[in-house]
């Protein structure tokens, strides 16, 4: 009798329950209706202009401007559509049942973590399985351009054990410069991927490392001090006076087009469009007026003269580099600057190749203590 009794009693608590959910008006229902009343006067508004256009009172054009308020309100209703209701008790557990079939992609798009973790959408140990399912594969540096490590650790998506065996695949072989390019060391300290031992050995080498690389960029700059006038110096320069030769014409011929534009708008339209001219009517116009046929025939001209003058600065630049080349000018300088930045990298080689022979010993230690 008491069971039978305690049976209706949780029956009608869930049917109050249930009630109480449909008329409870959260802020996100609130937000929906009064997106929807918003959605449905622009729509009605769009067919209200239709029919007014077919019955005759408007002219078809204005029609057209139905289109807007259409496409407004078919957008409200999309996004009205997609608003989620974390506060209704009924859409909060449909959510769940959804999410326990959904991958954990799926899941991160849909909700925030936050969200998930707050509402227990999902369960934390749940959570982690979905993640592993898809990532456990992943190489570390493609799993952290997806999600930083704080998110992993905040969340708990990855056991540290995991996230330490894809970091130990993923530096083999790895050299010391696409290490430092790859890996946060701040990160890897804080989240505890590496020993600190480790980590201080590969802060020494990153220092030194950027030391020796600061050192010899220093030198090379001093170096093109020393052989400013070798021969690669002086061809760079006629480059350069080939490039402010091209600019300087474009630059006339923009000048031109403007005063020409400026001064008579069709002017300059015939030429504008080239042998395609769309408007063969203006265009007649144009050649039955003296002085605007008189411009037509000047832009040509000029332009025609420009080009000529520019091919004959860059022609003048190339017999310019071929003599200098004839002549041997700045040879003996780019002999002797190319002999010293050949000893001067040698020896930064060298000492590089010392760097990355010490990393790899860390990189061997760091191997061995994740897998142990």
């Amino acid at each position: 009798m008491s069971a039978v009794l305690f049976d209706n009693l949780s029956f009608k608590n869930i049917q109050q329950e249930n009630l109480c959910s449909s008329f409870y008006l959260t802020d996100v229902k609130i937000k929906k209706i009064a997106l929807y009343a918003i959605s449905s006067l622009l729509i009605g508004g769009a067919f209200a202009i239709v029919g007014v256009s077919v019955a005759g009172c408007i002219t078809w054009p204005l029609a057209f401007t139905a289109i807007a308020p259409l496409a407004l309100g078919m957008i409200l209703i999309s996004y009205a559509s997609d608003l989620k209701d974390y506060e209704d008790p009924k859409e909060l557990e449909k959510m769940r049942q959804k999410a326990l079939h959904d991958p954990f992609s799926k899941i991160f798009k849909e909700h925030s973590l936050e969200k998930v973790r707050t509402y227990q959408i999902v369960s934390p140990s749940l959570l982690q399985q979905k993640f592993l399912q898809e990532y456990e594969f992943y190489s570390f540096s493609d799993l952290l351009k997806k999600y930083p490590l704080r998110t992993l650790k905040t969340y708990n998506l990855m056991p540290l054990p995991v996230l330490q065996k894809s970091f130990a695949l993923e530096i083999q072989g790895m050299d010391l410069s696409r290490f430092l390019r790859v890996f946060s060391i701040a990160d890897l300290r804080s989240y505890q991927i590496v020993s600190e031992k480790h980590l201080l050995a590969f802060e020494k080498l990153s220092g030194r490392m950027k030391s020796e690389s600061e050192a010899f960029d220093a030198l090379k700059v001093e170096l093109d001090r020393k052989y400013p006038k070798r021969q690669e110096c002086l061809l760079a320069e006629l480059d350069k006076e080939s490039k402010r030769a091209r600019q300087k014409a474009l630059e006339l011929k923009r000048e031109m087009a403007s005063d020409l534009r400026s001064s008579d708008p069709y002017a300059y339209a015939p030429y504008y469009y080239g042998n395609n001219v769309h408007n063969w009517q203006e265009y007649n116009r144009i050649r039955s007026n003296e002085v605007w046929r008189r411009e037509l025939t000047t832009i040509p001209v000029i332009e025609n003269a420009t080009d000529r003058i520019l091919r004959g600065e860059l022609e003048r630049i190339d017999q310019k580099k071929q003599l200098l080349k004839e002549r041997g000018e700045g040879e003996s300088d780019q002999m002797k600057y190319n002999a010293e930045f050949r000893s001067m990298g040698k020896a930064y080689t060298t000492k590089v190749e010392a760097i990355q022979s010490e990393f790899r010993i860390v990189q061997q230690a760091v191997l061995k203590e994740i897998s142990s």
